[in-house]
């Protein structure tokens, strides 16, 4: 249920970007950066870790 949910921000912000910019080129250039900028969320939130979350890679602390 939560996942469904968090998926439909996807098609909502891309419709509404799309509703909202005048041109066909412009429309191209902002659905590209929305879905750049998803893609850009989804390796940021698979390296950043909070500090007591951090990966131990075997080194003493």
């Amino acid at each position: 249920m939560l996942v469904g949910s968090g998926s439909a921000n996807i098609p909502a912000s891309l419709t509404y970007q799309s509703n909202n910019i005048v041109g066909q080129w412009r429309r191209a250039f902002g659905s590209a950066l929305v879905i750049g900028a998803g893609g850009v969320g989804g390796v940021v939130g698979s390296l950043v870790f909070r500090n007591q979350d951090k990966p131990n890679y075997g080194s003493v602390e």
